[in-house]
């Protein structure tokens, strides 16, 4: 498997002093926890400025004030609350998606058999018990959503490579939400924000003309 290094970490594994996280590669693979004083810090982005700009003309300087509105942060504690929801989030969901059990093989062999089959209907071998939690963020717009979600994400590798189980992990992807409300196209682009995340051809694989929802979900 062709690992592109500048899109995709090779894991390194970690213990994170929680015993249902032990022993899970997909976990351990994932930054330490922090605490709540050392997630603000980290996400405090200093504003870049000169002194002498000072001096600039103000033609100059409106620019300026561009550059410090934009690249400036100052976290506050309901960015550190949501960064918390983030990981409890991420790592819940992975207990019961452990690549290194038996029941994580049944898994993908479920899967498997649903995509030859092109039924996602199909009786599997065995059901795999989800731990999977979720939350909505709810608020009006210009508010700071995407800023805040972002400032939680950045604190995850975009894609890790586990060469012992040679699997690619993706900890978080954005998808946006069609106009229209199609499951088409909203597959549509969950391929390509995995192509475009991990180098593949999913899109071009399985998004042909007239392919059912079916097929794609």
């Amino acid at each position: 498997m062709e690992i592109d290094k500048n899109k995709i970490e090779i894991a390194e594994y970690k213990d994170h002093g929680l015993p249902e996280y032990t022993d899970n590669p997909f976990i351990s693979a994932l930054p330490l926890l922090k605490n709540f004083q050392s997630v603000l810090k980290d996400m405090i982005v200093p504003p870049s400025f000169d002194e002498r700009e000072l001096n600039l003309d103000w033609h100059q300087r409106i620019h300026a004030l561009q550059r410090l509105t934009h690249q400036f942060f100052q976290p506050r504690v309901q960015h550190g609350v949501l960064e918390q929801k983030f990981s409890v989030l991420i790592r819940q969901g992975y207990i019961g998606r452990n690549p290194a059990t038996a029941a994580f093989k049944k898994h993908l062999n479920n899967g498997y058999d649903r995509i030859v089959n092109k039924d996602i209907t199909l009786t599997v071998r065995k059901e795999v018990e989800s731990t999977a939690v979720g939350f909505s963020i709810v608020g009006l717009s210009g508010c700071g959503k995407t800023k805040a979600v972002q400032k939680c994400l950045e604190a995850y590798p975009l894609a890790i490579f586990h060469p012992e189980l040679h699997i690619i992990q993706i900890p978080w992807l954005k998808l946006e939400c069609p106009r229209n409300g199609s499951l088409t196209e909203l597959c549509y682009n969950f391929f390509r924000a995995v192509d475009g995340r991990i180098g593949t051809q999913y899109f071009n694989t399985y998004c042909k003309p007239r392919v059912s929802v079916d097929s794609l979900i």
